[in-house]
């Protein structure tokens, strides 16, 4: 378990002095083991300037374990089911335990520049993203406008 505490505290440190690009971090009730990730959308992207807010717990056996990562600003995303979860079956396929928190938010961050419908939740999402790519951006964008306060860009 001293292992374990040490582990969260260099990772919660680590996240703090050199968070991933358009990354901020807070604990939850000051538990290691339950942040509170906000993630800004990257320029050039549908979800750009919105703040993406995710719920991430640490199980008692972390890093053996992947962590539960929940999106809890709504997203239209289709590697997002819509109670927020993501699609982490890559995470737990290749997960390891020499493997950081910064990875799993560096690949957040990047799942917001491009889809990966082939590891899709919603299918019909990934087949509007792939087949008629232009509704599939104005939904995303209308959606991240409206729920994830983005600023306008383009003004």
């Amino acid at each position: 378990m001293v292992k374990y505490k040490a582990r969260m505290m260099s990772e919660y440190r680590q996240m703090l002095e050199d968070p991933p690009p358009n990354t901020s971090i807070k604990l939850v009730n000051n538990s290691l083991t339950h942040w509170e990730v906000t993630i800004i959308g990257p320029q050039d992207t549908v979800y750009a300037g919105g703040e993406f807010k995710l719920d991430i717990q640490f199980p008692w056996n972390y890093p053996f374990r992947t962590p539960r990562i929940r999106f809890k600003t709504k997203i239209y995303h289709c590697n997002v089911d819509e109670n927020g979860i993501f699609c982490k079956n890559e995470f737990e396929r290749n997960w390891f335990a020499r493997q950081h928190i910064y990875c799993i938010l560096v690949t957040m961050n990047s799942m917001l520049v491009k889809c990966d419908p082939t590891d899709a939740y919603n299918a019909d999402i990934a087949a509007q993203y792939m087949q008629k790519r232009e509704e599939f951006d104005k939904i995303a964008l209308d959606w991240t406008r409206r729920y994830a306060d983005a600023f306008r860009i383009d003004s």
